[in-house]
């Protein structure tokens, strides 16, 4: 590792960076300081390319964040450019607010039918960590419940309007609810607009976050002048996280939350840490504290640190995301070199294993779909799936000749979850 002005150990880039992500990075914190403003009138003075960084903008989801940092720069910003970042921020703010009343009326609800959830993401986390729903842009609303209110909850937001996205029998909503992770709902606001889950990640991903610990430590934030409940920081570390690295660090925005968590949220990191370390998503959490730091200047605690001097694989894998976030690298969640990155930011064998062993007989909608068997058949699913696999498998051999042994075992379990997800 390599020292920073200040004596903390970083990662250095490695990978080249257009000017324009440049400017992007410089534009997506809220900690204001001159340094910061200089960073932004440099990268301005060396003329960036608007088309392009218009696309990153948009790609990347952080448009409120680089409209408030350049509505001070009017002298050095094309006056089309700050009108269409303008009118983006007034829109996001508006759909915002209409999110924030509707999740209110969806937790009233809940509490009425007496279901504890805790809407996390949306605009609990905007205004949480950024101080502001306007900052942050999001299109659905997020609320974990224990698993035993998922039939409850279900009832009780068909009294708000909300239909399930997809239809299950009894026998098929049980087995989703001891294996998946989320129900997701149409409304009057949008489809998929609402999702109810019981579950961080997917079952197969082998991450065993406890809803339970999540509801006892959970504090309570001012929204709309209702208290709801919100992750502590702690668990929303972690959690944001995890989620971050499921999609392969594709959008700038999930760092973002990563850093303003840390800079805004008092967290007990040696707690956080081991957690982390329990669940084995020590290297996980390490890669976005790690890129958060080098990216968009965050701090570096002390016990993710040591993390990296114990295991290099974590600066390895911070660069391939990095990669990724920059867009010089791009990860397909339904190939074999998804998979394989998956469990490489696995540090512990048996989590290795078991993601493995899930994806291959865990059945899902997709095994549903395809054959409809009474409740008491309901074991045969995973002899059906491991059916579809092997033939998916074999169909992609098939079609590439040169896979070697070691990518065929790789695209297995690619194949894997791409049918958990259909």
């Amino acid at each position: 590792m390599k020292l920073r002005a200040d004596g903390r150990e970083l990662l250095m880039p490695k990978s080249p960076t257009k000017p324009e992500f440049d400017l992007l990075l410089a534009c997506c914190t809220t900690q204001a300081d001159s340094g910061r403003s200089s960073r932004i009138g440099l990268f301005l003075d060396g003329t960036p390319d608007w088309v392009e960084f218009a696309r990153l903008t948009e790609h990347h989801g952080v448009g409120p964040l680089v409209y408030r940092s350049l509505s001070t720069f009017t002298h050095a910003v094309p006056a089309p450019v700050l009108q269409r970042l303008r009118r983006d921020y007034e829109r996001n703010a508006q759909k915002n607010l209409h999110l924030t009343h509707e999740l209110i009326r969806i937790l009233d609800c809940l509490e009425c039918h007496g279901i504890p959830a805790i809407p996390y993401k949306g605009p609990v986390l905007a205004k949480a960590v950024y101080g502001d729903i306007a900052l942050r842009r999001f299109s659905d609303l997020d609320i974990l419940t224990r698993a035993t209110d998922v039939r409850g909850a279900k009832a009780a937001v068909h009294e708000l309007g909300y239909t399930p996205t997809f239809d299950l029998n009894e026998a098929e909503q049980t087995a989703h609810v001891a294996s998946g992770q989320e129900w997701p709902f149409d409304g009057r606001l949008g489809n998929n607009l609402l999702e109810i889950q019981w579950r961080v990640l997917p079952r197969f991903y082998a991450v065993e976050f406890s809803i339970e610990s999540f509801f006892g430590r959970a504090l309570r934030v001012d929204l709309g002048g209702s208290l709801v409940r919100t992750l502590a920081p702690e668990d929303l570390l972690l959690v944001l996280s995890v989620h971050t690295a499921k999609h392969v660090w594709s959008r700038l925005s999930w760092l973002c939350d990563i850093a303003e968590t840390m800079r805004s949220q008092s967290i007990d990191y040696n707690s956080a840490h081991r957690t982390a370390k329990r669940l084995g998503i020590e290297r996980i959490v390490a890669v976005n504290v790690l890129l958060q730091s080098q990216l968009l200047d965050g701090p570096m605690p002390e016990p993710f640190r040591k993390s990296m001097e114990n295991d290099p694989e974590i600066e390895h894998l911070a660069e391939t995301a990095r990669r990724v976030l920059i867009g010089n690298a791009d990860y397909d969640a339904q190939s074999s070199d998804y998979f394989g990155l998956m469990v490489r930011f696995r540090e512990r064998f048996q989590d290795k294993f078991r993601v493995l062993f899930r994806l291959i007989f865990t059945p899902g909608v997709g095994e549903w779909s395809a054959v409809r068997l009474p409740a008491w058949l309901f074991p045969l699913y995973r002899g059906i799936r491991l059916f579809r696999l092997i033939a998916r498998f074999i169909a992609g051999a098939f079609g590439n000749g040169r896979r070697n042994l070691c990518r065929s075992q790789s695209e297995l379990g690619a194949a894997a979850v791409s049918l958990q997800e259909k």
